[in-house]
C-alpha cells in the first residue's frame, strides 16, 4: 500500500501527465444464436513520461503494466522514445479512487471515469447480451468525459 504522500505525489504527477478515456470500439459477437455487433466501452488509464524512473515507481505501487514506444514529436514530427503506464477498468479505477482527493486538473474525468466503471458490476456474468439502457449510460459517459476534456481551463 503505497503511504498518503505517495498518494498525493502520484496524484500531482498524474494531473499534469495523465490520461483518462473511455475508450469505444465496435465489436462482433458470435453466440448460437446469431451473430450481431454492438459498441463496446473501456475504461483506459494512462501517463507518459520520457524518462522511466517515475513510470516504474508508479508501477510498483500500483500496479499496471508498462510499455516503451516511439512516437511523433507535434512540433517538427521527429521521433522520441518514450514509457507509458497503462492501467484498465478496475485497476485504473482502484487508482482513480486513491488519488481522487488530490486531483485538480483530472478531477471531474476521474468522477465520470468512476462512475463509468460502476456500469460494469451491473452486468451479469454469462448474460446474453447488454441491456440497452447500459449501453445507452455508457455512451453517455464516454461523451462527458470527452467534453470535460475540452472544458479544462486553468486560471
Amino acid at each position: 500500500m503505497p503511504s498518503v504522500s505517495e498518494v498525493a505525489y502520484a496524484a500531482g504527477f498524474f494531473d499534469g501527465e495523465g490520461h483518462i478515456a473511455i475508450a469505444k470500439r465496435t465489436a462482433r459477437s458470435r453466440k448460437k444464436y446469431g451473430t450481431y455487433t454492438y459498441e463496446r466501452y473501456d475504461l483506459i488509464v494512462t501517463t507518459s513520461q520520457v524518462f522511466s524512473g517515475p513510470i516504474i515507481w508508479l508501477q510498483e505501487r500500483f500496479g499496471g503494466r508498462i510499455r516503451r514506444s516511439i512516437a511523433k514529436r507535434s512540433y517538427d514530427r521527429g521521433l522520441y522514445a518514450r514509457w507509458d503506464w497503462i492501467l484498465s477498468s478496475q485497476n485504473g479505477a482502484t487508482f482513480l479512487r486513491a488519488v481522487l482527493p488530490y486531483l485538480i486538473v483530472k478531477r471531474r474525468e476521474a468522477e465520470i471515469a468512476l462512475d463509468f466503471v460502476s456500469t460494469l458490476s451491473l452486468v451479469r456474468p454469462g448474460s446474453k447480451k447488454l441491456p440497452a439502457w447500459i449501453q445507452e449510460k455508457r455512451a453517455k459517459l464516454y461523451g462527458e468525459i470527452r467534453e470535460a476534456r475540452r472544458a479544462i481551463k486553468i486560471a
